[in-house]
């Protein structure tokens, strides 16, 4: 199920992605290169660290970017992803997937929410890129930089 998964959301086989996942110069630390094919455990962490190499590498959300959000929008665009990622919950009406869209920290047009494991996915990268955020702030708070 998790191959299909990815194969149906588009995820590491084809387009930039793929190319990005299988150039031996930038493998990817989860895969080695493979574009994540046959890659059964560990789906999830795997993944989310893919996703965040692909947000570095493919989109140019460099950690010198991600310093520029201190008011934690890292934060809360990954729990908006996280909650649209449980959207096909029973528990969402149309007035629930409003109020999340209205928490998004950025411009509208860069929420592109596709529901289920992608948006799960996203936030997962999401909160590590604010962790590694926070991280890098309280090494330059303390003056270890």
């Amino acid at each position: 199920a998790f191959l299909s998964d990815i194969r149906e959301e588009g995820f590491a086989t084809s387009g930039a992605e793929a190319s990005w996942c299988e150039d031996t110069a930038h493998a990817c630390p989860c895969c080695g290169g493979s574009g994540h094919r046959g890659d059964m455990v560990g789906g999830g962490s795997a993944a989310i660290a893919a996703e965040r190499r692909r947000q570095i590498e493919v989109e140019g959300w460099t950690p010198e970017h991600d310093d520029e959000h201190d008011e934690c929008e890292l934060a809360l665009a990954a729990g908006v992803y996280a909650l649209s990622g449980a959207s096909d919950s029973h528990l969402f009406d149309p007035e629930r997937q409003s109020a999340i869209r209205e928490l998004w920290p950025f411009q509208a047009h860069w929420f592109g929410p596709d529901g289920g494991r992608k948006d799960l996915v996203r936030a997962g990268a999401l909160i590590a890129a604010e962790i590694d955020r926070l991280d890098r702030a309280a090494i330059k708070q303390d003056g270890r930089d």
